[in-house]
């Protein structure tokens, strides 16, 4: 249904146009990446409420809030980049960086919750710890072939074997 509305004419032409230069793994590297980019832009350039920064308190004792939020930054545009390589497997670098800074701030918030019983960090833990897992999934999504592509056995083959 969402392709069909992506390729029925409901999404602008050049955003047809980009997703299926990039393809479903492209555009969700974007997607996520952007997200990570807000994500770093919130912790660098405005005051964290003081609950979330106590649930970070492990972390920001190795590094500054703002420091952190460079790393979210640097991860959400490596995310992007990969979002352009097309083929699954050369992007992987996107999803890794996408992967590796949702699991450090799951594993920041749940050390907080568990070691300075705070409930609230054990929910941002979670909701971390599900991105990371959706990021880990998608990755290991193929990327369907393009649309206009035919696929026709080789002339002398008189026999496919198909294996499920």
């Amino acid at each position: 249904m969402a392709d069909s509305a992506l390729h029925g004419g409901l999404v602008p032409a050049r955003l047809r146009t980009l997703t299926e230069r990039i393809g479903r793994r492209g555009a969700s590297l974007l997607l996520f990446g952007l997200g990570y980019v807000f994500i770093g832009l919130g912790q660098t350039y405005t005051v964290s409420p003081q609950a979330t920064l106590m649930g970070l308190t492990y972390i920001l004792r190795v590094v500054s809030i703002e420091h952190w939020g460079l790393v979210w930054i640097g991860c959400g545009i490596i995310a992007m980049g990969g979002a352009f390589t097309r083929r699954p497997g050369r992007d992987l670098f996107g999803f890794v960086a996408l992967a590796f800074m949702a699991a450090i701030w799951a594993a920041a918030f749940l050390m907080g919750a568990i070691l300075l019983d705070l409930p609230r960090a054990a929910l941002m833990g979670a909701q971390f710890a599900i991105l990371a897992t959706a990021v880990a999934i998608i990755a290991g999504w193929p990327e369907p072939p393009p649309r206009n592509m035919l696929l026709v056995a080789p002339d002398d083959a008189t026999i496919l074997k198909i294996e499920t």
